[in-house]
């Protein structure tokens, strides 16, 4: 191999690597045992293993949402159930409404402050009538409403 070895007291190996980028890599390692008989002669044996190593945790600025957007809901037409997207850029408070076609307001689903980053927010209607629905995003100066139909 070339490479000096170094002596180890491990038996066992747990390898992770952290990086800038989420993908996994694979990587070789070179383990020799060291057996020694009654006559204290040596016989090696190498072994090699195969490590994955993966990404567990980043916050890569660059993956962070460089604009404040209000997502299409899906399903949509959708019958109990809708999931609402959302992101923004910048620490804010965020207000996230639903309203019905006469402009009453039948919930509020989020009203805090956010972290930048991509959210998901699910509308239950369960008690609201079959119709049309508009859900609003306010977040800072930020205002976009986007529609969805409900079917019962």
């Amino acid at each position: 191999m070339g490479r000096a070895w170094k002596t180890i007291v491990l038996l066992g190996l747990l390898s992770l690597a952290f990086g800038p980028r989420a993908q996994a890599q694979l990587d070789t390692l070179s383990q020799r045992l060291l057996q020694l008989d009654q006559a204290l002669r040596e016989a090696v044996a190498l072994r090699v293993l195969e490590v994955a190593r993966y990404l567990v945790s980043v916050e890569d600025e660059a993956a962070l949402p460089r604009q404040f957007a209000l997502f299409p809901a899906y399903p949509n037409p959708f019958r109990r159930q809708a999931t609402i997207r959302f992101q923004v850029p910048e620490p804010v408070r965020a207000r996230l409404e639903v309203y019905d076609v006469l402009g009453r307001r039948v919930g509020v689903l989020l009203d805090e402050e956010l972290r930048p980053g991509v959210y998901e927010v699910r509308f239950e209607a369960q008690s609201l009538a079959s119709g049309l629905y508009f859900y609003r995003l306010t977040a800072g100066d930020f205002v976009q409403q986007r529609k969805m139909i409900l079917i019962k």
